[in-house]
């Protein structure tokens, strides 16, 4: 985004960088004297767990020094603020009220707002919060750059007379270190190494405004993240951005980056956060950290991460980065029977127990390998999937065949809540090899949307006249 030049309302910028400068001066002459100002309380401290990935943790008043906060908090006294006697305080203050944009932005109830004295005193949040940027950035508390100033100014001021911002919509990626810093996937997403300031930056949010009870340990634990470029979100006002809604098409992409680790490389993953970058402008900062808004929580990971996130992981080696790639472009173009295959086995990795998950898993295959109209499904089934995947599996065909059925006995044991549904969760093809029939199910699965996607002909109709009737075999054998 280009970023303009010269401020949107000059008279607001001007009213602003009087305030700005005088509460960057009465700051300096409080720390020259040894008065009180405020460290930021519970800001975050990155660390790492034992595997290496990365653990949050708050700290008590230990942060970085809280300049705005200290105006508002500090600078008061008896009911009263030093700066309300500044000049520039109330020019500021008197221009901004002449302006609809800006009340409506920092105070929308203001014409219903008893208090002028509130009303005031949220107006203040662009001076302060802009004393606080220059000085957390700068460090200079002697002479103020009003290029720097303005930059950072231009960035609080564009929500104010904007109403649809761009952003990148980021996708942390739970217990999935990569060996890769940056791996585009299409023309507006890919995936990239989290700096260590922006893993402050997202962990900043309060997990008391999420509505899903979530394992933080598990949302702290990303060294990468899925990125979306080229988005916008619309705002009515400041507040608005403390709750955007989850949005569709971000965690449809995520989805299917999910899934495509899991069909190409048979690796978990998933995510338990999303949130924004502004690409130009800012709602606030938090000291010198990159600022982000909107940050949701969700469960979209194996539940097992709740517990396993102490333990060891392996790196994603550039090559399966790679093939991951390729497997979310076919996945993002492949027709909807595939999608819906798809998605079912991301479901099934993310249900709580295996009863359900055998459930997509089946209709995963039904979608891969069955009858669109009426017929005896289960058979023919069994008959493609065995067929087409028998070259890459460790067992014969027949055995195959026989394991496919199995599974939806065990299915169908399940979904009817038969009694002896339990009897066939382990698949017996020989004295020597026993398989839980959901891992099996999920196996498969997985190898049948690999080898579709891989060679996008092997549509039911061509799999029944090209290989069951001519013994032909796939591209991928």
């Amino acid at each position: 985004m280009t970023v303009e030049s010269t401020p949107h309302d000059t008279n607001l910028w001007t009213a602003t960088k009087g305030l700005t400068k005088d509460a960057i001066a009465a700051l300096k002459e409080r720390k020259e004297s040894g008065g009180y100002i405020s460290a930021h309380l519970n800001y975050p401290k990155l660390g790492s767990l034992n595997n290496g990935l990365p653990s949050i943790n708050s700290t008590f008043n230990t942060g970085p020094l809280h300049y705005d906060f200290t105006l508002l908090q500090h600078f008061r006294k008896d009911g009263l603020t030093e700066y309300e006697s500044w000049e520039s305080y109330r020019d500021y203050i008197t221009y901004a009220k002449s302006s609809d944009k800006v009340m409506y932005y920092y105070n929308p109830g203001h014409q219903e707002s008893s208090s002028d004295e509130l009303s005031e005193r949220i107006l203040t949040f662009l001076p302060f919060e802009l004393a606080d940027r220059y000085l957390a950035t700068t460090g200079d508390f002697d002479s103020v750059d009003e290029k720097i100033l303005l930059s950072i100014y231009k960035e609080l001021e564009l929500p104010i007379f904007t109403n649809e911002l761009p952003v990148s919509a980021v996708v942390p990626l739970a217990l999935t270190p990569m060996d890769v810093d940056h791996l585009d996937l299409t023309s507006n997403v890919r995936i990239e190494r989290l700096s260590d300031e922006e893993q402050l930056a997202r962990s900043v949010s309060d997990y008391g405004d999420s509505n899903v009870a979530m394992n933080r340990w598990v949302v702290h634990a990303a060294t990468h993240a899925l990125v979306i470029d080229g988005l916008s979100i619309d705002h009515q006002h400041r507040w608005s951005f403390d709750y955007l809604p989850v949005r569709a098409d971000v965690t449809d992409v995520a989805d299917d980056f999910v899934r495509a680790l899991a069909i190409s490389a048979s690796l978990e993953t998933g995510y338990g956060q999303i949130y924004y970058r502004p690409q130009g402008w800012a709602r606030d900062f938090t000291a010198d950290l990159p600022a982000v808004v909107g940050t949701t929580f969700l469960r979209r990971y194996p539940p097992h991460f709740d517990n396993s996130w102490r333990n060891d992981v392996s790196i994603v080696t550039s090559e399966r980065c790679q093939e991951a790639v390729a497997t979310f472009r076919a996945l993002r173009q492949c027709e909807s029977r595939i999608k819906l295959a798809a998605r079912r086995l991301g479901m099934g990795l993310f249900r709580d127990t295996e009863e359900d998950s055998i459930l997509d898993y089946c209709i995963g295959l039904e979608a891969v390998f069955g009858d669109l109209g009426p017929g005896e499904t289960t058979y023919k089934l069994a008959m493609r999937g065995a067929k087409v995947l028998s070259s890459q599996l460790a067992i014969s065909e027949p055995e195959a065949f026989t394991c496919f059925k199995k599974i939806y006995a065990y299915r169908s044991a399940v979904a009817h809540g038969k009694s002896n549904a339990d009897k066939q969760r382990t698949i017996k093809l020989r004295d020597d090899l026993h398989l839980p029939a959901e891992g099996a199910a999920r196996e498969l699965l997985r190898m049948g949307l690999s080898t579709v996607l891989n060679d996008p002909r092997l549509t039911v109709d061509y799999i029944d006249r090209n290989i069951l009737l001519n013994g032909g075999e796939t591209e991928s054998s």
